[in-house]
């Protein structure tokens, strides 16, 4: 019987692949799986694709994911009630930031390598995931697995269901998501509420704008590929009208010399009857 380790170990090799070769990579896999194991190799053809900010925190678990583990810790101890030191919170706070420039810069890093072109959306939802991993348990968890396909976005106030973010969550250990329950009647919770709804509406907001910006991005690419081909085209227009007036040019050329050299020849031909009459002018009495 398959397990979801299995499959979990499997997508863990294909989501540090290079992204443009994922589906090649994913097809190989399952290849390989059904030789052994057709539950496996079912399971592996059903793992998605990543995103590129995906992918990115996925390759930064390579060789052991020190930087994710670092801001998973600082991320517990600034949600720890118990530290109420400012200095130590200021001294946690100005650490977070150094490993999330960090972390973009190696993922950013290793991504490119690999052959990844990484633009401004791809890098405002690394941005946005590795603030989930240190404002969220459950993010930190899943950006740790090497399985995330999908950005994290947290609001910080209730925990983060990150389950249709990474491939395989039944092989992750993830914290139990409980949303905060207390009395519509306290006004404090009624404001946290409400403070709730406006992270989570803003948080829709984000994934809109990115989806947005993606589309955004496709379409311009898309422009710019059919600007290429119309440029090429009137190239070829260009070059195809002047090849056709030098070939006019060409032709009436040749028109003229036919008829030049038609006229010589009927003229040769006269000359040559006229010729053979006064050579022999019997002849044409003879006929």
């Amino acid at each position: 019987m398959t397990t979801s380790a299995q499959v979990a170990d499997v997508a863990r090799e294909l989501y540090r692949t290079p992204l443009s070769d994922f589906t090649a990579a994913r097809d190989d896999a399952v290849k390989a799986a059904r030789e052994v194991d057709k539950e496996l190799a079912d399971a592996v053809k059903r793992l998605p694709k990543p995103s590129v900010a995906a992918w990115l925190v996925d390759l930064l678990g390579e060789g052991g994911p020190a930087l994710l583990e670092e801001l998973s810790d600082i991320g517990e101890q600034l949600r720890d009630g118990a530290l109420t030191d400012r200095a130590a919170r200021r001294g946690l706070d100005a650490r977070r930031r150094t490993l999330m420039s960090e972390a973009v810069q190696v993922a950013t890093s290793r991504g490119r390598v690999l052959g990844q072109r990484i633009g401004a959306v791809a890098l405002r939802e690394l941005d946005a995931t590795l603030r989930a991993v240190v404002s969220d348990e459950s993010a930190a968890v899943a950006a740790r697995s090497g399985l995330l396909v999908r950005p994290l976005v947290a609001t910080g106030l209730e925990p983060l269901d990150v389950r249709e973010s990474v491939a395989v969550p039944d092989a992750l250990d993830l914290p139990d998501v409980v949303p905060l329950d207390a009395s519509d009647d306290d006004p404090d919770v009624s404001d946290a509420r409400a403070e709730r709804e406006a992270l989570r509406r803003r948080a829709a907001a984000l994934r809109e704008l990115a989806s947005a910006e993606r589309d955004l991005a496709g379409r311009r690419t898309a422009y710019d590929e059919t600007s290429l081909r119309l440029a090429q085209a009137q190239r070829d227009v260009e070059d195809l009208t002047e090849r056709l007036a030098h070939a006019s040019a060409e032709l009436e050329s040749a028109v003229t010399a036919h008829e030049s050299a038609d006229a010589a020849l009927t003229q040769a031909e006269v000359r040559h009857e006229q010729a053979r009459l006064d050579l022999d002018p019997d002849d044409e009495g003879a006929t």
